[in-house]
């Protein structure tokens, strides 16, 4: 799934611009066969609350591997996981932070961690504490187009789950990254005039924002889903075929995906897409200047990016595509069945009880599906908001901006506000030093004085 590797593209120039200075202490741990980048800060109470972060797909070069950590967290940031990479085994992320989470339960002082579900990290941290808190027999559902093992049973539940711009799901953005118009000809690809996204006479625009009639994306998205539906069907007949033992040649094992990538996703190129920019209603939004304001919120993102274009052939094991990009759906927007994949962000948050937040960025393109995962949520303590100029990793927005700087805290106040909602459910216990809350709470803005337990 190429949806975050834009992100991941700008991470390091994130950190050296956001990262203020302070010495880290990093160390690397392995347990339960994977890899982590331990970080915490070099002085300060010892932390007692761990966070961590693993979607299977990417290196830990993240801003809350190091923002968290000189807040006063221990934060642990898994390493790439090439056997999810390769065979799409979507076990093998719950299996991680099963190891990390045993790891931590047996070291002093460590009495809390939270997950952190940031982009497709959203969707690990989601099946993980899912499975955690209701048993295999969730994640084994007859609905499941793939459904896991007895491997998961007892899984150690976490303390909380964060959110942070986590999108749908590894099912539906591979559903959204479907490109209808392109038709396999023999051996050639051909493509559908009508439904092309880059066909001027459909609303694309090369040099700035594209506008699709409701019309053009009504069949856009439902003939996504029938192309879903086609490849679905297709991993399925090749699942039965070799349990029957029918099927000899590894090339008939594959499902392949023509021009897959973010290029297709309608939104990234029309902005003015309510289904995934908007709210439904006023909700609570993080201005720049740290004060919270209720108001409707859409995203201000521009559709401009280097990367709108970027898309390829995803060739891959019927296995793997069934374990983490198949769905059933009538479109790709709304009439989605979200628990019919086990890697689907949406229907997993909504079998999680323990705290979670839901925080969108401003300027990215999750903010509809992250209210709807906070409207779903048995949660009794569930916050949403949205940092106000914020970019997918949480960085500011600059080319979104009227004036400079008006989204130049988007950082500072994304890891602000988690910090301290961490803090206010889990102080330190057993009679600790309040010392050792952190020391970003010296200087607090005005909203954290607030009891945000019951606050949306």
């Amino acid at each position: 799934m190429k949806r975050w590797i834009p992100a991941a593209a700008c991470l390091l120039s994130c950190l050296a611009a956001i990262a203020p200075a302070a010495a880290l202490q990093r160390t690397y741990i392995a347990t339960g066969g994977s890899q982590w980048v331990v970080t915490r800060a070099d002085s300060g109470p010892a932390p007692h609350i761990a966070v961590l972060y693993d979607n299977g797909l990417q290196s830990p070069l993240h801003p809350m591997c190091t923002e968290l950590a000189r807040r006063g967290f221990v934060t642990w940031c898994a390493l790439s996981n090439p056997q999810l990479t390769d065979t799409g085994d979507w076990m093998q992320v719950a299996l991680e932070i099963q190891a990390a989470i045993e790891y931590l339960r047996r070291q002093p002082g460590i009495d809390t961690i939270v997950l952190y579900g940031h982009s497709g990290g959203g969707a690990a941290a989601s099946f993980y504490e899912a499975v955690a808190e209701n048993g295999t027999a969730y994640c084994q559902d007859p609905r499941k187009l793939s459904r896991c093992s007895d491997a998961l049973a007892h899984l150690p539940r976490a303390d909380a789950v964060l959110f942070p711009d986590a999108h749908p799901g590894m099912d539906v953005m591979s559903l959204r990254g479907l490109n209808p118009s392109l038709i396999a000809d023999g051996k050639r690809m051909r493509v559908d005039p009508a439904l092309d996204p880059f066909s001027a006479h459909n609303g694309f625009n090369a040099a700035g924002h594209s506008h699709y009639s409701p019309a053009f994306r009504q069949r856009y998205y439902a003939a996504q889903a029938a192309e879903m539906r086609r490849l679905v069907e297709r991993a399925l007949r090749i699942e039965a075929a070799m349990a029957a033992g029918r099927l000899s040649n590894p090339a008939d094992e594959e499902i392949v995906i023509p021009g897959f990538g973010i290029a297709t996703h309608l939104d990234e190129l029309d902005p003015n897409i309510a289904l995934t920019m908007s709210t439904v209603r006023p909700e609570r939004v993080l201005r720049n200047d740290g004060s919270i304001a209720v108001q409707p919120i859409h995203s201000v993102w521009t559709g401009q990016s280097p990367f709108l274009h970027f898309s390829e052939n995803l060739v891959e094991p019927a296995a793997a595509f069934l374990a983490m990009r198949a769905v059933h759906a009538r479109d790709s927007m709304s009439q989605i069945d979200w628990c019919s994949a086990n890697a689907d962000t949406v229907c997993n948050s909504w079998h999680i009880h323990v705290p979670v937040l839901f925080i969108a960025s401003g300027a990215s393109d999750f903010i509809a599906d992250e209210e709807r995962m906070y409207d779903g949520s048995p949660s009794p303590d569930k916050q949403f908001i949205v940092v106000e100029g914020a970019l997918h990793t949480g960085a500011p927005c600059v080319p979104c901006a009227t004036y400079p700087g008006q989204y130049s805290n988007s950082m500072r106040n994304l890891f602000d506000y988690i910090t301290h909602w961490i803090n206010e459910r889990f102080p330190v216990r057993h009679g600790a030093s309040a010392a050792a809350r952190t020391a970003a709470d010296q200087s607090v803005p005005s909203w954290r004085s607030k009891n945000l337990t019951t606050m949306r």
